[in-house]
């Protein structure tokens, strides 16, 4: 059972975080984090209870990003009316028994309205994204492995990504990557061993999902949508199914041409006639040809 703990203010709801990986902690550690943060950095907070720093710039879009939100979520809520969207309450906590090291705090979570699944929903005020990013149903990497983070400290089965981009709304369906989410434990595991032999990083460390990932050019990886998604899965059901048939299919064909003891044409015994053609069975419609001999 995926737990909640609640904080009384913005302190208290610090020192809870500071010896646990949060969601934009999961980004540094795997090598895609904000500006200016690493494995590196992460460590030093854990360890030397050295917080993040912020420019002036950085700052503002904080802010901001802090008074759009709402706007956000409730641009989701009018275009979703199957999932109620609740903002997150206070100062809150997400922790998953299993690990509790990691910690995530949601923006907010939906539920169906008709089967009650919950949802993890992350908003994003983006007024400088790339559109690129967000081209052919895809996720920006940093964000996907963010959700993920929070999937793994709730437990649930999906998210939505929620986005402003340059004033244009964005929304993203993301389904747990079990793939991914492993590689996340391994690097967390790794990296609370460094913490607890007092190892400290000295560069950022790439995941093997982060390098891909970077060094992949669009047309050769690219995160699917909801919609998308569904499609390729039903591809790959269809070309499962082909493969099955196929196998069928030269089976089935080995055993008729034993029976036909090299004749190219068949009499069914619903006095059917079926000539064994180049592709396959052909039926023909006219029956036999005049004065062709018949093996029993």
């Amino acid at each position: 059972m995926h737990s909640i703990e609640q904080a009384k203010d913005r302190e208290e709801w610090l020192s809870k975080k500071t010896l646990r990986i949060g969601s934009s902690d999961a980004r540094a550690i795997l090598g895609c984090g904000y500006q200016g943060e690493s494995e590196a950095t992460v460590y030093d907070r854990m360890v030397f209870g050295i917080g993040k720093k912020f420019t002036s710039s950085q700052v503002e879009l904080l802010e901001e990003g802090r008074i759009m939100e709402p706007a956000i979520l409730k641009i989701f809520a009018s275009r979703n009316p199957d999932w109620q969207c609740e903002p997150a309450s206070g100062f809150e906590l997400r922790i998953c028994p299993s690990y509790p090291e990691l910690c995530c705090t949601l923006d907010a979570h939906g539920t169906n309205r008709h089967s009650r699944e919950n949802i993890a929903i992350e908003a994003k005020f983006e007024p400088n994204g790339n559109y690129e990013d967000y081209l052919c149903d895809r996720v920006p990497l940093k964000h996907y492995v963010q959700v993920q983070h929070q999937l793994i400290c709730t437990g649930w089965k999906g998210a939505f990504l929620v986005s402003l981009l340059r004033g244009r709304y964005q929304q993203r369906w993301i389904e747990r990557d079990e793939p991914l989410i492993e590689q996340m434990l391994t690097a967390y595991t790794n990296f609370l061993d460094r913490v607890r032999r007092r190892d400290r990083p000295e560069g950022p460390e790439v995941s093997a999902y982060a390098a891909v990932a970077a060094n992949s050019s669009p047309q050769w990886a690219c995160i699917l949508g909801k919609d998308a998604s569904s499609l390729a899965r039903e591809i790959l059901d269809l070309q499962e199914k082909k493969i099955r048939i196929e196998e069928r299919l030269r089976s089935l064909k080995q055993s008729v041409a034993q029976s036909a003891k090299g004749c190219n044409l068949l009499v069914l015994d619903d006095e059917r006639v079926v000539r064994i053609g180049k592709f396959g069975l052909e039926l023909r419609n006219k029956g036999l040809p005049r004065g062709i001999r018949v093996k029993t």
